[in-house]
């Protein structure tokens, strides 16, 4: 029986994240945790990145504001999920 991939592609698959790794770096999202699963799944659940120091402080207002309009429809509940509310809370943003 051969491997097949699994046709996963939420925002925590590394479908997902090749699909959409242009878009996140225009976003702000530095190359190398959009380049690693682990990183972008950390980075996603915890809105930083341990190796680089990354947080969303980095990003500009209008990075974080296209950053959270892209990724915040995708979780309906944000729980576990703190990049989208720490740039929701930057922005002054709820929804």
């Amino acid at each position: 029986m051969a491997y097949r991939r699994p046709d996963d592609t939420d925002p925590f698959s590394s479908r997902w994240r090749l699909k959409h790794r242009g878009e996140l770096t225009s976003f702000g999202i530095p190359a190398d945790i959009v380049s690693s699963d682990q990183r972008w799944r950390y980075t996603l659940s915890h809105g930083d990145d341990l190796e680089s120091g990354w947080d969303e402080s980095w990003l500009t207002d209008d990075q974080a504001r296209k950053l959270v309009d892209f990724l915040a429809p995708l979780f309906p509940n944000t729980v576990a999920v703190d990049l989208v509310e720490r740039l929701r809370r930057r922005l002054g943003t709820r929804e």
